[in-house]
């Protein structure tokens, strides 16, 4: 995994991550007041097809709003210091940074999503795989915090849509929190410039094998690239609906009563 540290100071704590452990999120809106945003529970799935937890926002800005806070970031960034920072979409509550590298690249984005640091979301089943060479387009890049031994929070996600492999003459596009929806470089012209950055590569190259262990939430998969993970099964309906089997490793339970799902006998 390749890690890069920038000298340059962060000029702005812009939120990128939006905390919520009620029915309503508190976002905080600088020069605002803090709002209480409402928001529904749902899943989505990767390009890559893995379920993951994510919200809707049902409140939208107003137009007032959307003005205001272009304007702000606008002013900060999008300056003769920064050429190659330009605004491509207005503020939005609708998304983030990382529901739009990750999830869907699109203004039309309805989904607010946190990556899960300790999942097996940067697993080969996603095909996420740590650069080891030259940047392309299409590789997403990671800004994290380092928080001590070895720990680190993940702040910010950018798609990379022009580059000549190397870092200097990188273009990324990124949405900024509850901003807009930026292009700008890899280390200036923008709120996360003093993070360590992870870079990835969207591969649908792997080569997986899975193997039953007889659980039955989860089997092994082995990668070509040398990683081993746990996944869950792929359940599906078997023997007129009296089983469910796994399509990916063959698991097999049959359905003993209604209540109850017991593991066939070996």
């Amino acid at each position: 995994m390749k890690k890069v540290k920038s000298a340059v100071a962060l000029l702005l704590a812009a939120v990128c991550v939006v905390l919520f452990t009620q029915p309503a999120i508190g976002v905080s809106d600088d020069n605002r007041t803090t709002r209480r945003l409402n928001y529904v529970p749902v899943y989505v799935l990767t390009p890559h097809q893995h379920l993951e937890n994510a919200i809707v926002i049902t409140d939208v800005y107003t137009q007032d709003d959307v003005d205001y806070y272009n304007y702000e970031m606008d002013h900060n960034y999008v300056t003769a210091q920064n050429p190659y920072t330009h605004r491509i979409g207005d503020a939005s509550l609708q998304y983030n940074c990382h529901s739009y590298a990750w999830i869907y690249q699109s203004t039309n984005n309805p989904v607010w999503y946190e990556i899960p640091k300790n999942s097996d979301f940067f697993n080969c089943a996603n095909s996420y795989i740590p650069i080891s060479g030259s940047i392309t387009i299409g590789d997403i890049l990671l800004y994290v915090e380092d928080i001590g031994d070895d720990d680190y929070e993940i702040k910010h996600s950018a798609v990379v849509v022009s580059t000549d492999g190397t870092a200097s003459n990188t273009i990324l596009v990124s949405k900024w929190g509850t901003y807009g929806l930026y292009e700008h470089k890899i280390f200036t012209g923008h709120p996360y410039t003093s993070y360590g950055i992870f870079y990835y590569h969207v591969s649908s190259t792997h080569n997986l094998s899975y193997t039953d262990t007889g659980s039955a939430v989860a089997h092994v998969v082995s990668c070509s690239c040398g990683k081993t993970f746990s996944d869950p099964h792929n359940y599906q309906s078997a023997y007129g609906g009296t089983a469910y089997i796994c399509s990916n490793c063959g698991h097999l339970q049959y359905i003993r009563s209604a209540n109850s799902i017991i593991r066939e006998e070996q």
